[in-house]
């Protein structure tokens, strides 16, 4: 029991799932925090995404839009994981954490 727990721990299943109220730091904690970390610092490989000078601070919205949608480089895709309005909320929380 002790070791269904903490893989449950590891593996995060014991995060509460999405829905459809769910808010664009929501997703972002859920889809996308393990990599480019909780504060949007970036992890190797994963780039920072906070702050105006963060790699991708002049990138236009379709850029995070498709790259969320479709994946990049070593980015997973998360079109078929995420609604539409999960991906456009998590894009704008991003953008926002950019002083856009």
């Amino acid at each position: 029991m002790v070791v269904l727990v903490a893989l449950g721990l590891v593996t995060g299943a014991c995060r509460e799932p999405l829905t459809e109220a769910s808010t664009g730091a929501e997703v972002f904690t859920y889809s996308c925090a393990q990599c480019h970390g909780a504060s949007l610092q970036g992890r190797n490989p994963a780039p920072r995404l906070a702050g105006t000078d963060a790699p991708s601070a002049d990138k236009p919205r379709e850029y995070f839009v498709n790259t969320v949608t479709h994946g990049s480089n070593r980015m997973p895709s998360f079109g078929t994981q995420l609604s539409d309005e999960h991906i456009r909320r998590v894009v704008e929380f991003v953008m926002a954490s950019q002083g856009r």
